[in-house]
């Protein structure tokens, strides 16, 4: 391409502008620059505090046993399993995790229910709330106050699968509403 009476460098010094003109992304908006900032912070908080890859599993198990063993008087198993994959942090706290917990003595399931947990330093877990089954059934909207909406009803479908499968068959067990929409285990005989 030419242009006559212009000069090559000329040329393509304004070829150049207008390419990085035509390719310039526009600078960020404050309301952008707070949410990056925000999420930077949280990421820090999770690197900061989550265990290794390889001590998750290790520090999880030994701090549930001790909650549990020091709540229930006496040394006990505790069997997990995760509502949520990954950690969930919210502003400037500790990451959080939520669990289904087992709760045994040997063979015996001395208790089960659902846990949120903080990781701490890199080094432990923190019980934040715990629900067991038979408080979730009396409360369930504690289970929504508690734990995030996926999370929740994670949990109240674990409750309701239970009783799916009762042992005594003149029971009707089913999760509703009120009529304010909070959720309700009804149970029929």
């Amino acid at each position: 391409m030419t242009f006559p009476g212009a000069k090559p460098a000329l040329v393509i010094v304004l070829l150049l502008i207008v390419f990085l003109v035509g390719c310039a992304k526009p600078e960020p908006t404050e309301d952008e620059l707070t949410e990056q900032t925000m999420r930077d912070i949280a990421q820090s908080h999770i690197e900061g505090n989550m265990p290794a890859e390889k001590d998750f599993a290790i520090f999880l198990q030994r701090d549930l046993a001790k909650y549990f063993s020091q709540r229930v008087g006496k040394q006990v198993n505790v069997d997990y399993e995760m509502l949520r994959d990954g950690p969930t942090q919210t502003g400037i706290g500790y990451p959080k995790f939520f669990a289904w917990l087992k709760i045994r003595d040997g063979d015996k399931i001395l208790e089960e229910g659902a846990v949120v947990l903080s990781a701490v330093d890199r080094k432990e877990f923190s019980v934040q709330d715990y629900h067991d089954v038979n408080s979730i059934k009396q409360a369930p909207q504690s289970v929504r106050d508690s734990f995030p909406p996926a999370v929740a009803e994670a949990i109240l479908s674990k409750i309701e699968s239970r009783a799916e499968n009762r042992l005594c068959p003149q029971e009707t067990w089913s999760v509703g509403a009120s009529p304010r929409g909070e959720p309700l285990l009804l149970i029929t005989s």
